[in-house]
């Protein structure tokens, strides 16, 4: 009768030890997916630092950016400015030139005309 007790008590701690066995699983099983989850809120940590820092570097590739058109509009003004300037030189050299070249014809042009008019007054 005593072993038929024992073996009574030996069946309930065997089933305790299999409960506090499978209660320990499952806190095993829980902390596993605890740390799963650490790893992936750690992972999404890393990519928003990553986020920020794609953010600070596109800012400062913006910043340089504008530096940069900033730059080449005023030298593109630089230019357009002394293409226009080098051609208003070159009107004028050539307008010169040609004033120059016509201004015999022209005083002779003016000689007659006003030796003319003094002619027509003399005769009035």
């Amino acid at each position: 009768e005593m072993r038929h007790e024992d073996h009574a008590l030996f069946e309930g701690l065997k089933l305790d030890h299999e409960r506090f066995r499978q209660k320990l699983g499952d806190k095993m099983a829980s902390l596993e997916l605890l740390q799963l989850g650490l790893q992936e809120s750690l992972k999404l940590v890393g990519k928003v630092e990553d986020i920020d820092n794609l953010v600070q570097n596109l800012q400062k590739d913006m910043i340089r950016f504008k530096a940069d058109v900033t730059g080449l509009t005023k030298d593109a003004a630089r230019e357009v400015k002394h293409e226009i300037q080098d051609d208003f030189r070159n009107w004028v050299k050539s307008w010169d030139r040609g004033f120059q070249h016509e201004m015999p014809n022209i005083e002779k042009e003016l000689k007659q005309q006003l030796s003319g008019y003094l002619k027509e007054r003399s005769r009035g």
